[in-house]
């Protein structure tokens, strides 16, 4: 959600080994650790005992590798995460497989294979069976609640790592808009005051930024080929921007901010652009863009953003961008 202020967005994928290490760092605190174990629905005699020692990822188990074994001299549990709906119950972790058969050999007081998944599993049911044969075996959480308590326990406040971990797990789990209501995902964030004001201050700026250099297209290219004659701010789902338009078409130069490009699986480099109706543009010679739908699309380099002048830098790049494509004037 929030890639830009997160540096794990950089370097790692969104996937479920990933979400497993971020797991297991933030459980190398023992105060996180005892409340995600507590969650875990572990038994608390148990949880004093387990140190962070205890805990590995990927340990082998008659050939198979669980994201998660937890195990001392009177505890042994196993961890699968699915963040995914539709991800598949591998033959080792049903009813017959190995881990549950590794378990029931197991010597050790307290004894559990525990599943975190999304709330609309795919495989819910085939779970909830064998948690009901299994007695207390088998333990099913699901991921919205272990967050909403990670997160009722302001642990994104505690500090920037835990923070950006949290923010990477969430986002990696993809959970989907309900008609009418809000994401798991987006209580979770809003209740965080820091965030919510300075994602509010930022959507603020950047509305007021692109809607100034708007205006100051307009007044260079009112009487120019180009012929702007108006902006105009709309609020439309998934964009923060601006439209530049002319007494023929109100919507022929896009500035702004499209936060649905993750979703759509759109190149995420041109998530900031400046576009350009592609029946507007002359000089047919272009670098540097892509087309989308009749538009050629042009990304916004973070230089603009880190400028001291927000919005002059916007004006330039636009500019420069009509004057060589639209207006076919040689740049020098």
């Amino acid at each position: 959600m929030f890639r830009k202020e997160n540096y794990l967005f950089s370097v790692a994928d969104t996937n479920e080994n990933n979400v497993t290490e971020l797991l297991l760092i933030l459980m190398s605190k023992k105060y996180i650790r005892d409340l995600i174990l507590e969650s875990l629905g572990i038994e608390q005699n148990c949880i004093i005992d387990i140190d962070y020692s205890h805990i590995s990822s990927q340990k082998n188990i008659n050939g198979k590798r669980p994201d998660m074994v937890i195990e001392n001299r009177d505890t042994y549990i196993i961890i699968e995460n699915k963040i995914h709906n539709k991800t598949e119950l591998q033959e080792s972790q049903k009813e017959q497989g190995e881990y549950k058969k590794a378990l029931e050999k197991r010597k050790e007081k307290y004894k559990a294979l525990v599943f975190i998944i999304p709330a609309d599993y795919e495989h819910l049911q085939i779970l909830k069976s064998m948690e009901k044969e299994s007695s207390s075996l088998i333990k099913i959480i699901i991921w919205d609640s272990l967050l909403e308590r990670l997160i009722a326990h302001d642990l994104m406040k505690t500090d920037e790592a835990t923070r950006q971990a949290l923010e990477f797990i969430i986002s990696s789990l993809g959970i989907n808009s309900v008609l009418n209501s809000f994401t798991k995902g987006e209580l979770i964030y809003m209740y965080d005051t820091h965030l919510v004001t300075n994602v509010h201050h930022f959507l603020w700026n950047l509305k007021k930024y692109v809607m100034d250099a708007g205006a100051m297209l307009v007044k260079k290219h009112k009487n120019t080929p180009a012929n702007l004659e108006k902006t105009i701010l709309e609020d439309m789902e998934g964009h923060i921007c601006c439209w530049l338009g002319n007494a023929h078409d109100k919507y022929i130069i896009y500035i702004g901010c499209s936060l649905n490009m993750e979703r759509k699986k759109e190149d995420e480099r041109y998530m900031y652009s400046i576009m350009i109706k592609e029946d507007l543009i002359k000089n047919k010679n272009i670098d540097g863009s892509v087309i989308f739908k009749s538009w050629r699309r042009f990304r916004i380099e973070p230089k603009v953003f880190e400028s001291d002048n927000v919005v002059q830098q916007l004006y330039e790049q636009a500019n420069l961008l009509i004057k060589q494509y639209v207006l076919e004037e040689t740049i020098e």
